[in-house]
């Protein structure tokens, strides 16, 4: 994201690319909540043509991509939320027999 938005260093599309997707292919522990933002962002680098040639297909594709697995995500986290709330239920309706 340094070299998308030029923060500390020279703005470069072609440098952000390059780290978007090595960063988008591989499983980041440390940043593991924003873990897909990488292929949104390439994504936004196909759309605008910044430091590619601009190709709404090849963005569409990133953005899928990253929407999927974000959705896929977010259903995995409700449902360990509910086998914990239904665990908590139970514990209490036991409680209270």
């Amino acid at each position: 994201v340094l070299y998308f938005d030029g923060d500390g260093v020279r703005q470069n599309y072609a440098e952000a690319l390059k780290w978007f997707k090595l960063s988008a292919n591989s499983y980041d522990r440390v940043n593991k909540y924003n873990k897909y933002r990488p292929q949104y962002m390439l994504g936004v680098l196909y759309m605008n043509g910044d430091g590619v040639p601009q190709d709404y297909v090849e963005a569409k594709e990133w953005f899928n991509t990253e929407l999927s697995k974000v959705i896929e995500n977010r259903i995995k986290q409700r449902d360990i939320m509910i086998s914990d709330y239904d665990k908590v239920t139970e514990k209490y309706k036991k409680m209270l027999s």
